[in-house]
């Protein structure tokens, strides 16, 4: 199954999160929009869903980008390694 949402992403090398959009095949994270999104609209309304649309990705594990392909991440796992309490990456 082919779709995409918004997801947030870790980049280790620039030890920074932000939203991007993702697009799947066969549910696997293959794409990531290069920049991360900005939230637009035509009017209120469309603006609006694109907010809710994002906020979701808040309740979706995060992604890391580790050799140039996306893998979930805890956030747990995310906290203790900035922190320098992980080896895990």
């Amino acid at each position: 199954m082919n779709h995409w949402n918004y997801r947030v992403i870790y980049d280790p090398e620039s030890e920074s999160f932000s939203i991007h959009e993702v697009y799947y095949e066969n549910n696997k994270p293959t794409m990531w929009t290069e920049n991360p999104v900005s939230i637009v609209g035509d009017d209120l309304n469309q603006l609006s869903n694109s907010f809710s649309w994002m906020q979701k990705a808040f309740s979706k594990p995060i992604l890391k980008v580790l050799d140039g392909k996306l893998v979930e991440e805890t956030r747990h796992n995310l906290e203790a390694s900035k922190n320098g309490n992980s080896n895990s990456f």
